[in-house]
């Protein structure tokens, strides 16, 4: 089952711990008025200092724009990160070809969009899953 990323959109800049397949992580998800658009950071929770106003050391991915149904774990090359995939979803079953854009007023608990993470063997059962129903079209 999928894990919810419970994100206070009306929160422009916040950081709180979670946990992925086993790991804990800090996450720092923020808003940029200027593009009009939300951002992931994702630490290392054994290397992060919430006294530190640098830490540079425990960035795992930094600045990651959050985009509908984008995975902002896709290619990326740090072998510390989860394994599965972190969605940015449309939460009120939007239909693909209509989604707007993640930004103020549409992001987080209770809005439009919220972020799921799906491990890898839920990745690996809804790409077998989706690959069937092309077979038999």
């Amino acid at each position: 089952m999928s894990t919810i990323l419970n994100i206070d959109g009306e929160d422009y800049n916040q950081y709180f711990s979670q946990t992925l397949d086993s790991t804990e992580y800090i996450f720092h998800i923020y808003y940029n008025p200027r593009n009009e658009g939300w951002y992931l950071e994702i630490y290392d929770a054994d290397e992060y200092d919430s006294t530190s106003s640098d830490n540079t050391d425990a960035i795992l991915l930094a600045s990651r724009r959050l985009m509908p149904l984008g995975n902002v774990l896709k290619e990326t090359y740090v072998d510390d990160l989860p394994s599965g995939a972190l969605v940015c979803v449309s939460t009120d079953g939007t239909a693909f070809d209509e989604l707007e854009p993640v930004t103020d007023g549409n992001f987080g608990y209770g809005n439009d969009y919220n972020l799921l993470y799906f491990t890898e063997d839920e990745v690996t059962e809804i790409t077998e899953y989706f690959e069937e129903l092309d077979e038999e079209d």
